[in-house]
């Protein structure tokens, strides 16, 4: 990878991990794989979309592959199970299209005026 396409999944997983989760969430270590699915959609369907200044269809893509490469990483270090990495990738590859409609309903409501 690019430094630049790692600078960007390093920049994606800081929103996911230090300003979306610890405020609503907690840590991450402390989630039972119920509340960490439940929110990864919660920030995909709802946070990101309102709280991301630079939200848009594309940049939620690419948040979509830095949490599967973040999850990735922390099963090859062994701080996951492959059950809870296999849910993390189901639960995105399930809910994306969905999470893309709200994206650009948002996108299209005029929600700044």
């Amino acid at each position: 990878m690019s430094k630049k396409t790692i600078n960007a999944h390093l920049s994606n997983i800081d929103l996911f991990l230090n300003r979306f989760l610890p405020y609503y969430w907690g840590e991450i270590s402390k989630l039972d794989i119920v509340d960490l699915m439940q929110a990864i959609d919660e920030y995909f369907s709802d946070w990101y979309i309102r709280k991301v200044l630079f939200s848009s269809i594309s940049n939620m893509k690419s948040n979509f592959t830095s949490i599967k490469k973040f999850f990735k990483f922390l099963l090859e270090i062994e701080y996951i199970d492959k059950v809870v990495y296999e849910l993390v990738i189901e639960t995105i590859k399930e809910n994306k299209d969905e999470w893309l409609l709200m994206m650009k309903q948002y996108d299209e409501d005029d929600f700044y005026y």
